[in-house]
């Protein structure tokens, strides 16, 4: 008993002669990813279906089309001068008089035409008394109906005015010239035969107008429209200074309604409007000789296809945003035995294009930059994180690259969204990688900078001035891309071909057991 009293007496005094300090909590460092970007860049996501579609095969296509015309023909105008005076009438004899007819410009000749405007004069002078009738008929001119256009005179003096209008000249499809009027006088009176009753003066000297024509036009010229853009391209990604397209081709659908054989005259002009470059190129046969178009009939249209290629590559190979048709013309030709066509007024002549650039090019020195840097949202909790735990980070990305082309990659990180990558002063942090391409990766399965699935593997050092950038409420990221020069590349936009990118900031943290208070 006395021995436990002493050991309880020699524990109390050393428990009083001890001076017990506070307790310190513990402290380990552990590393974090933060993540930041997980997206998938999809080549079919180009595709708009309007200025960017796939081919046949699959192959990534600009695209331009649309339609011009010119305008309608019009009314075909035969300026004749018939003008004959004091024609001696005799009665009981009938007059048959042949009157050339002929277009004074040498333009026009017509075998069949439905007149719209024209006008007939005629004036019957001296008439004796014992005249009851003198009728005049014109075998060319006739009635919609068939029959023989006529006059009659009966008392009128001075000189009277006889409309065309809606009148025949010449047969439809006959093929055969009108080159002269011929006129019929019959006289009805009670005087002896031979015996002179009057005189008869008539004239065309207005130009006569046709709404439906038949015959020959020389020296005419259909015009389209005004100078207007024929194709106005559009580049993805600003892509057109990184790339020269090797192949493309131009077809141009062309409906004639005029029953004429035409010849197709102007040029294509192309234009980059950021360089400054004009290339132009005359629309020529193999044979440098401007295209015939096939003429149409009163029955419709024809229906004449012409293909661009080679000469229209070369157009590409400056990569312009649009390509102009210039002084685009149809001549009207009348073939080697002056060919007999016809037209409406209402006839024209339209065309229809369909450009195609597929994205077999290749690929020059500049940088492939978007238009503006994407935005990273990182939460207030992470960047307090980096702020003040933080004792070091690395920027890692695991990118899957099923293109087949490699190229360098830059990132540029800033607070604001002007990041301009030829300017340092607009952002802060700048880092580059090597992204191989996807045959690489075929051939190369087991290399240590990649995992089993394909993705390579990147690890970037940040320093604490670049670590604290992160813990910035206003971040952004704008990357550019320089892409390997390995000859002619073909881009298709299967699903398959895509880019995914997967990026996390890893930070080495100082845990504290405390520190979650501050979240």
């Amino acid at each position: 008993m006395k021995r436990l009293v002493m050991m309880l007496i020699l524990i109390a005094g050393l428990l009083v002669s001890c001076n017990i300090s506070k307790p310190v909590l513990p402290e380990w460092d552990v590393t974090l990813n933060i993540p930041l970007i997980s997206r998938s860049f999809f080549v079919s996501d180009l595709v708009d279906s309007v200025n960017i579609i796939t081919d046949d095969n699959d192959i990534l296509t600009i695209t331009g089309s649309g339609s011009m015309e010119s305008p309608p023909f019009g009314l075909v105008r035969l300026s004749t001068n018939i003008s004959t005076n004091n024609i001696p009438l005799v009665s009981g004899i009938n007059a048959d008089i042949a009157l050339p007819l002929f277009d004074s410009a040498g333009e026009t000749d017509v075998s069949y035409g439905e007149i719209a405007t024209g006008v007939l004069k005629t004036m019957f002078a001296d008439i004796a008394p014992e005249v009851t009738l003198i009728e005049l008929s014109i075998e060319e001119f006739r009635f919609p109906n068939g029959e023989s256009f006529s006059i009659s005179y009966h008392g009128e003096s001075g000189w009277q005015e006889h409309s065309l209008a809606s009148l025949r000249i010449g047969t439809i499809d006959s093929g055969v010239i009108v080159d002269s009027l011929h006129l019929s006088v019959r006289i009805f009176s009670s005087l002896p035969d031979k015996v002179p009753v009057g005189n008869m003066s008539l004239g065309i000297t207005e130009p006569i107008c046709f709404r439906v024509f038949q015959g020959h036009l020389r020296e005419r010229t259909v015009w389209l429209d005004e100078e207007s853009t024929f194709i106005d391209i559009e580049y993805p990604f600003g892509i057109e200074d990184a790339i020269r397209l090797q192949e493309a081709s131009l077809k141009i659908y062309i409906t004639n309604e005029l029953g004429f054989h035409c010849t197709f005259h102007g040029s294509f002009l192309a234009e980059n409007s950021r360089t400054g470059e004009k290339l132009s190129m005359p629309i020529l046969d193999e044979n440098d000789n401007p295209y015939t178009i096939n003429p149409g009939t009163l029955a419709g249209p024809s229906f004449t296809e012409l293909i661009f290629e080679d000469n229209i590559s070369r157009l590409f190979q400056i990569m312009p945003d649009n390509i102009s048709l210039q002084d685009a013309n149809f001549t009207l030709c009348c073939g080697t035995e002056e060919e007999v066509g016809s037209v409406r007024e209402t006839d024209k002549i339209s065309l229809r294009y369909q450009a195609d650039a597929p994205f077999i090019f290749e690929l020059t020195e500049s940088t492939i930059a978007p238009e503006k840097p994407m935005e990273l949202n990182l939460s207030d909790e992470q960047r307090d994180l980096i702020r003040t735990y933080a004792n070091d980070a690395h920027l890692g990305l695991m990118i899957k690259n099923k293109i087949p082309l490699g190229f360098t990659a830059n990132l540029y990180f800033g607070d604001t969204d002007t990041i301009d990558h030829e300017d340092s002063s607009t952002y802060l942090i700048h880092k580059s990688l090597l992204l191989r391409s996807n045959k690489w990766v075929e051939e190369n399965p087991t290399h240590p900078d990649l995992t089993q699935d394909g993705y390579q593997l990147f690890n970037l050092s940040l320093s604490r001035a670049e670590m604290e950038l992160f813990s910035n409420a206003d971040l952004h990221l704008l990357w550019t891309f320089n892409f390997d020069n390995s000859g002619i590349i073909t881009v298709t936009a299967s699903p398959a071909d895509y880019i995914h990118i997967k990026s996390m900031m890893r930070l080495n943290v100082r845990i504290k057991e405390d520190m979650w208070d501050d979240f």
